[in-house]
């Protein structure tokens, strides 16, 4: 049996892409393939040259919330890595050991040293950067 002779019946399969119109309807974060237009015929080396000046120095409110919003992002991973690295750690349970209250200040130091490398603005871990350029570039924040 050949595949072009196979049909189901009554299986729509969905667009493969839906106009612009459709998106502006559903999601007001998705903006018209036309205001896309202008940035096409720039290199990419210099789009993302742009992105890295207004990730290290956001001039709107948009990219200032997106900045924030991508470092959390970046800490709660970093925390969740240095957790994870802690947890490998042997400890015995002896004389010196700091029990319950060391725990809990060992998840507070994880927590702060990942705020801190997330806010080093283009110098730490930058994940928090790439996903600014990735946001920016698929929502066309200005």
């Amino acid at each position: 049996m050949e595949l072009s002779s196979f049909a189901v019946p009554n299986i729509a399969l969905p667009p493969t892409e839906l106009p612009a119109y459709k998106f502006k309807q559903n999601n007001s974060l998705v903006p018209e393939l036309a205001t896309k237009e202008a940035d096409v015929g720039k290199p990419m080396a210099e789009r993302l040259k742009d992105l890295r000046a207004s990730f290290l120095d956001p001039q709107t409110p948009k990219q200032k919330e997106l900045k924030g919003a991508a470092q959390q992002f970046e800490a709660v991973f970093l925390q969740q890595l240095l957790e994870a690295m802690d947890s490998t750690v042997d400890r015995e349970e002896g004389f010196l050991s700091g029990g319950e209250a060391e725990k809990t200040f060992r998840g507070m130091l994880n927590q702060e040293t990942a705020t801190n490398i997330s806010k080093q603005g283009g110098q730490g871990f930058g994940l928090a950067e790439s996903v600014y350029q990735q946001s920016v570039l698929l929502y066309d924040v200005k």
